[in-house]
């Protein structure tokens, strides 16, 4: 039995086959070059024993024929696929978790640096990490060996010969820098899922910051330093900052003064209250300042030169209070601002002043005595009234402070905040300037008088 099939040839025969006795005459032969250079497939005739196909099959002798083309396709299929090399992992290795052990030791920070390294290759591998200004001491490795190669500007790369898993040591020592705020110092390190991170300062009761800020606990132990422990998550860069928690002077009665500056401005509406302190302590020291200012007054900012840590503000009955925690115990001068603002009614307000429990204006609390000036100004389009002027005195602008000169402004000056300013701004009225002239002529008989 034989059918038609396009481009495909194919010939089962055998030894002592019944292929033989059914085999037709044999057609010409057609070239392989020919098949490839034909545009289109040939009609081709495939001759199939009927009978006793299985033992066709089975004998060694049967063959199977077909074109030259689809025997290259078949051939480069099979072997591109047993030739084709295991998958490899997309990078050489990974670390997988880093501990850092930080120890200041006078301007310096030694840290010991331990990872945990999977070489996901055989033969040699480089993973690369960075330190930035960090100097390195000394690399150690277990099992080992391991190579250290410099790649750049505080850059470098672990060389392993070997694969598995990896446990790496560096010892790296850093610069510590001091400032008002404290002392500090950075750290460049290697991205790691996986960062624990602890310092020890040769002091006692410090207050240490890590930033980035994720887990921190403080570790108890030897009274004379302290530890924080950190885990920080994947970062490239770690900062500890710290400084004293409480003073090491011991503790005495606070005394204090302090000289205050007060620029009240209305305009657009609102009135601005620029309060400037400078608070003289002259005995002990101060962590905390306390301001008194009035109620329905918004306190915008409070700033100093002397590193505010944070500050807030709690109502109390006729006043407010904001309470201005520093970066660590202070004494000598403490300059200090605090900035206000509320909406200018109809009704007078008050620019400075305390009675009891109530402020009129923005003055410090828990100093032995205050004394300060007071300046206020309004717009162009308002007009300034004086309501209440109750222990304060006028005072010309050479005398005021320079920080509360303005142009127009009025000024006074007070010795105790036990006093009251209060004024009004309205809206300036319209006035119309008449001329008038008259002239009166007196006769013997008559009286004129032209206008």
């Amino acid at each position: 039995i034989g059918f038609a099939v396009w481009g495909l040839f194919v010939a089962l025969a055998g030894k002592n086959s019944p292929l033989s006795a059914q085999e037709p005459p044999s057609a010409p032969p057609v070239s392989a070059d020919a098949a490839v250079k034909s545009a289109e497939p040939a009609e081709q005739m495939i001759y199939l024993p009927y009978e006793e196909l299985k033992d066709v099959f089975q004998q060694h002798g049967a063959a199977v024929f077909l074109p030259f083309q689809d025997y290259l396709r078949l051939w480069e299929k099979t072997w591109a696929t047993r030739n084709r090399p295991p998958e490899q992992p997309p990078i050489g290795g990974v670390i997988t978790s880093a501990k850092y052990v930080a120890k200041v030791e006078k301007d310096l920070v030694r840290v010991q640096a331990v990872f945990s390294l999977q070489v996901l290759k055989e033969g040699w591998v480089d993973i690369p990490i960075a330190f930035g200004e960090a100097a390195i001491g000394t690399v150690t490795a277990e099992p080992g060996p391991v190579l250290l190669r410099g790649t750049g500007n505080g850059t470098y790369a672990l060389l392993f010969s070997k694969g598995g898993q990896h446990t790496v040591t560096i010892e790296l020592t850093a610069r510590v820098r001091t400032a008002p705020d404290g002392r500090s110092f950075d750290l460049q390190i290697p991205n790691v899922g996986i960062t624990n991170f602890e310092v020890t300062v040769p002091e006692g009761d410090q207050s240490i910051e890590l930033q980035p800020k994720l887990l921190q606990e403080n570790v108890k132990g030897d009274p004379k330093v302290t530890t924080l422990r950190a885990s920080l998550g994947s970062t490239d860069k770690v900062t500890a900052q710290w400084h004293p928690r409480v003073g090491t002077k011991p503790d005495m009665e606070l005394l204090a003064s302090a000289t205050t500056a007060t620029l009240v401005s209305v305009e657009d509406g609102l009135i601005h209250s620029d309060a400037h302190f400078l608070v003289e302590v002259l005995r002990g020291q101060v962590e905390r300042l306390r301001v008194a200012v009035p109620k329905g007054q918004r306190v915008l900012d409070v700033t100093s030169e002397s590193r505010v840590k944070e500050w807030t503000v709690a109502e109390e009955d006729g006043r407010q209070v904001v309470t201005v925690e520093l970066l660590s115990r202070q004494s000598g001068k403490i300059p200090l601002e605090v900035h206000t603002e509320w909406p200018l009614t109809a009704e007078p307000f008050d620019a400075a002043g305390t009675a009891d429990a109530t402020a009129y204006g923005i003055h410090l609390l828990d100093v032995l005595r205050e004394s300060g000036q007071v300046a206020v100004r309004t717009g162009s389009d308002l007009l300034l009234n004086v309501t209440t002027q109750q222990g304060l005195a006028r005072i010309d602008e050479s005398e005021a402070d320079q920080r509360i000169k303005r142009p127009g402004a009025s000024y006074f000056k007070y010795y105790t905040p036990q006093c009251r300013l209060s004024a009004t701004a309205k809206p300036v009225q319209p006035r119309v300037v008449a001329e008038h002239v008259a002239d009166v002529i007196i006769g013997t008989a008559q009286l004129k008088l032209q206008t």
